[in-house]
C-alpha cells in the first residue's frame, strides 16, 4: 500500500515544510563527494540508461556509469552512480556536475526526502511530520536560506515524484525477485528489471 500512500502525498504540505525550512543550493559539492561515509547516490534502472546516454563517452553503457550499492554483501538491491578513485561521484568534474540536466532524482531533491519507515530509523536526522510519513532533511549548508513559494512547490513536486518512483521500484522489485547465487568474484543486483550479475 506504500505506493498508494506516496501517490496521495500532498505537494502543498511538502512545500509548506520546505518553505519553512528554507533552501538554496550553494554548489558546494558536499553531496557529490565522499567524506567519512561511502558516497551512495541511488539510481533507478531508467536513470542508469539516461546517465549512460548523457555521459561524455559516446558508447557508455549503464554498467560504465553505475555500480552496485556499496552496502550489503554479495546480494544488492540498489544501483548507485559510479565513484571515482577518491570515492566521489563519477560525474563530479571540475567542481560541477557534467550531467546536470540528466542528474538522478535523488540529486534533484537533496537534501529532502519522504520516509514512511519507523521513525526510530531516522534518529539523529531532522524530520518533519507529514501525516503518516515524514519529510527527512539531510545535512546541507543550503538549508535555512530563503526560498520562494514557487521554488518550494517545484521542489516539493520533485520530492513526491521521487517518493512514488522509489515505492514503485520497491514493489516491482519484489514482484520479480528470484534468489540468485553469484559466482565467486561477482555480486548480484536486484532491481525491478530482474537480477543482474556483475563483477565485484
Amino acid at each position: 500500500m506504500t505506493v498508494e500512500r506516496a501517490e496521495s502525498l500532498n505537494v502543498e504540505e511538502i512545500a509548506d515544510i520546505i518553505h519553512e525550512i528554507g533552501f538554496e543550493c550553494t554548489d558546494c559539492g558536499d553531496c557529490c563527494t565522499a567524506d567519512d561515509e561511502p558516497l551512495a547516490v541511488t539510481v533507478f534502472p531508467d536513470e542508469r540508461r539516461a546517465l549512460a546516454e548523457a555521459a561524455e563517452e559516446n558508447d557508455a553503457s549503464p554498467e560504465d556509469v553505475t555500480e552496485p550499492s556499496p552496502f550489503g554483501d554479495d546480494e544488492k538491491f540498489e544501483w548507485t552512480v559510479r565513484r571515482d578513485g577518491c570515492g566521489d561521484c563519477f560525474f563530479h568534474q571540475e567542481d560541477a556536475c557534467s550531467v546536470y540536466e540528466d542528474r538522478p532524482s535523488v540529486c534533484r531533491t537533496y537534501p529532502f526526502a519522504v520516509r514512511f519507515d519507523d521513525r526510530d530509523e531516522t534518529d539523529g536526522v531532522e524530520t518533519h511530520e507529514l501525516g503518516d510519513a515524514a519529510v527527512v532533511v539531510g545535512e546541507c549548508e543550503g538549508t535555512g536560506r530563503d526560498i520562494t513559494r514557487e521554488d518550494a512547490l517545484e521542489l516539493a513536486r520533485a520530492v513526491k515524484e521521487r517518493t512514488v518512483k522509489e515505492e514503485r521500484e520497491a514493489r516491482e522489485l519484489l514482484d520479480v525477485y528470484e534468489s540468485v547465487e553469484p559466482p565467486e568474484g561477482s555480486v548480484v543486483v536486484h532491481d525491478s528489471e530482474g537480477a543482474h550479475v556483475v563483477p565485484e
